[in-house]
């Protein structure tokens, strides 16, 4: 750990293995979503059960976040990094050699161990890295990793699903996460643990009234997006009816949407987060229902695409920061309570996307995501007027 103002070129290289491994992780939660009708295919299982293979990692780390902070209490938290990536890459390996979908599932469960701990354990660590007036910058390299992967996963699963088959597509990302753990094995310090998280700490953050708030918003926020966004694949395939080449782009400007929304988000967030969130609330409702409604028009699904990545590049940073202005003291475990209601927005968006899309069809489950996106804006909205940021008094 730096302890004084400068922080060497080392720790940095560090911070940048731990945001690799953040990168790592979210890129493999949402892989399926490039490659759902091919796996649907492969695995002989409907498109809306094809599902599960977002769901269930999504419900495992709703659990997982908190649990490895109590069960680690002790533990050096350089060897928690590295079993956790260990762990994805073992994950990603089963499922590229699974010959059927009880397989497959159990390898996604596996990943939700690992996605659950290591985005709890990781952005915490980073401020142990460097100085500690570079604690905010090693914060945003490793929230960046997490929002680069949230919205590139997708495009990268997409480029290489089409050129390689699917199986190869986790493979793949096999192969980077033993690049990332050689890197983490040879640049990360000992990180003993400073200060074990209590369950009283855990249980004292639900009585915040702003993080219970932030925590209720986000689970319906990632809700609303994942019971569309599971689907989007499938969308642009069946609706706008894309062939491998165009479904590509689209996805690649989804995910130039989101690399902005990280620092459009930042940048909103300096004159209040709670009014951020809201802003990206709106978006959200609306761009899922103008993209449903207008998904066969080319054109408008690309612009639809861009402002989608826009929101969700920029929800994850401004909810990092809404937990910790809720709770500063107690950061490691307010980021590990917002990975678990998160992860369960993601959990529960797919299962309730898959049935209603073989149910209902592909237009009314985006109408459905719109809705439930739209019922976060009342429920952040309840935090009031916007507190100022870390970066301006209170």
């Amino acid at each position: 750990m730096q302890t004084s103002e400068t922080t060497s070129r080392s720790a940095w290289l560090a911070v940048g293995s731990v945001a690799a491994g953040t990168f790592l992780l979210v890129t493999t939660e949402f892989l399926p979503v490039a490659l759902l009708t091919e796996i649907a295919l492969a695995m002989g299982v409907s498109e809306g059960q094809a599902g599960l293979a977002v769901a269930v990692p999504g419900a495992v780390a709703a659990c997982s976040a908190p649990l490895v902070l109590l069960g680690s209490r002790q533990l050096d938290r350089r060897l928690l990094l590295w079993v956790l990536t260990a762990a994805i890459v073992v994950s990603n390996v089963i499922v590229a050699l699974s010959s059927n979908f009880i397989i497959f599932l159990a390898a996604r469960f596996l990943l939700g161990i690992a996605v659950g701990g290591l985005w709890a354990i990781g952005i915490a660590a980073g401020r142990r890295l460097v100085a500690q007036v570079h604690g905010g910058k090693a914060t945003a390299i490793i929230s960046a990793g997490i929002g680069v992967g949230t919205v590139v996963g997708v495009p990268v699963g997409a480029y290489l699903g089409g050129i390689f088959g699917w199986r190869l597509a986790f493979a793949g990302a096999a192969v980077f996460g033993i690049l990332v753990l050689i890197a983490q094995m040879a640049l990360l310090p000992k990180l003993p643990t400073e200060r074990p998280a209590p369950l009283t700490e855990f249980m004292a953050l639900l009585r915040v009234a702003r993080a219970r708030i932030g925590l209720a918003g986000i689970t319906i926020l990632a809700g609303g997006h994942f019971l569309a966004y599971t689907f989007l694949e499938i969308f642009l395939t069946q609706v706008t009816r894309t062939d491998s080449g165009l479904l590509s782009s689209v996805l690649i400007v989804y995910a130039v949407g989101g690399l902005a929304g990280g620092f459009i988000a930042e940048w909103t967030a300096r004159t209040g987060y709670v009014r951020a969130m809201l802003i990206f609330c709106v978006m959200q409702a609306l761009v899922i229902a103008l993209l449903a409604m207008t998904g066969s028009a080319l054109s408008l699904v690309f612009l639809w695409a861009l402002l989608w990545g826009v929101v969700f590049g920029g929800v994850p940073v401004v909810s990092q920061i809404w937990m910790y202005e809720a709770a500063p003291n107690g950061y490691e475990s307010g980021a590990a309570m917002m990975v678990a209601f998160l992860q369960v927005g993601i959990a529960l968006g797919p299962l309730a996307g898959g049935v209603i899309l073989d149910t209902q069809g592909l237009t009314t489950t985006f109408l459905v995501a719109a809705a439930v996106s739209g019922l976060a804006i009342p429920v952040f909205g309840l935090a009031g007027r916007p507190i100022r940021t870390a970066t301006q008094s209170t």
